[in-house]
């Protein structure tokens, strides 16, 4: 709720949403995660202000940036009475365990299958009314099972005066006013419907960062786009390699330029001499490690390491900062610019990089 009411204190009209920065968006948005949605909340609302109104045809609402099947049905028929059905998890369920359909719901074919169903038994008079009604009756009455099994009536073998009952039908098939039609419940499927194939194991990525401090400024860029945290701001990448399974990641720690129990290496150290001596053009691809020079009073201070497990949605990062405090201004790549370390408040950063300014901004135990 804070977060919605910050966003529309900053962006109380489409037009004042459609006149910001996207950097603007991002700051407010920080924290939520799936970044994406900001991005294309602020295009839509380009979108709209480009109209001239609200589209108000499932066709034209259809083209608004992030609006999806689901969201687009949605409001073409409770906004405009448009008659195109919805179809959420709430409608997937309901459908599946009625007409006991085991199709995967998140299958090409699964997906076509149940938008078809839905829009036949879609009253073209009431769209509005039945997509609600449909939404609710799965999100309160057909609910995703949970906890024990419930076994009905076991001494008559009826339950709501309903001849067909299965011992696996959840307790809340009991109230239900649909069960003496519902397939699932019949047949004893109610907890296998509806199908879902199984999802992507997360890709598992390892993370190395510098976060370099010189004369109070530290070193940023903003990420680019086709990748996580598009948009946002993060500090120096040493190292970044994608851990496709557990076999992989067992023969990406013994080539590891950085494991946990390894940082900052030999190779990161050589790394941080020639960046701060300005020596290095490309700093995003390290040369091979030689003998870390002689120790002088303009050689770099490096603190840490920080290391953390970040999960996301598609991807498990184990990440590692480490700090580099330099009398002398490093060369950087392009991307990266100077920017106050007092006023990183004002730029939107992934989570991950929150954690660690959290971690190195903790007061030290005495």
């Amino acid at each position: 709720m804070d977060y919605w009411v910050r966003f529309m204190n900053r962006f109380p009209t489409v037009e004042a949403l459609a006149k910001a920065t996207e950097d603007e968006v991002l700051l407010l948005w920080q924290g939520l995660g799936y970044y994406s949605r900001a991005r294309n909340l602020h295009h839509a609302a380009k979108q709209i202000v480009q109209l001239g109104h609200f589209p108000n045809t499932h066709e034209t609402i259809s083209t608004l940036k992030g609006v999806g099947t689901y969201t687009a049905a949605a409001i073409a028929s409770i906004a405009f009475n448009i008659p195109v059905a919805v179809v959420d998890g709430n409608v997937y369920r309901v459908l599946a365990r009625f007409f006991g359909i085991d199709t995967p719901i998140n299958s090409t074919e699964g997906k076509k299958q149940f938008a078809a169903l839905a829009q036949s038994l879609l009253p073209q008079h009431e769209p509005a009314r039945y997509n609600e009604a449909i939404m609710d009756f799965g999100a309160l009455q057909c609910l995703p099972v949970k906890g024990e099994t419930s076994k009905l009536n076991n001494k008559t073998g009826k339950a709501n005066k309903c001849n067909h009952v299965s011992d696996l039908a959840p307790a809340f098939c009991n109230s239900c006013p649909l069960n003496s039609q519902c397939v699932a419940f019949a047949q004893g499927l109610v907890r296998s419907l509806p199908v879902k194939t199984k999802l992507v194991t997360p890709k598992k990525r390892q993370m190395s960062y510098l976060y370099i401090r010189y004369g109070g400024d530290v070193a940023i860029r903003k990420r680019p786009a086709g990748d996580i945290w598009q948009g946002l701001w993060e500090p120096l990448l040493f190292q970044d390699e994608v851990i496709e399974d557990n076999k992989g990641e067992k023969k990406h720690s013994k080539r590891a330029k950085n494991s946990v129990k390894q940082f900052p290496s030999s190779q990161l150290l050589t790394y941080l001499d020639l960046l701060a001596e300005g020596q290095l053009d490309n700093p995003s691809a390290p040369s091979s490690p030689s003998k870390r020079g002689i120790q002088n009073a303009t050689s770099p201070t490096i603190i840490g390491n920080f290391a953390f497990k970040h999960v996301l949605t598609h991807r498990i990062i184990k990440a590692q900062f480490v700090v580099m405090e330099t009398v002398v201004k490093p060369s950087l790549p392009a991307e990266y610019i100077w920017v106050a370390e007092n006023s990183l408040s004002h730029y939107a950063i992934p989570r991950l990089f929150e954690l660690f300014l959290e971690k190195l901004n903790e007061p030290i135990k005495t």
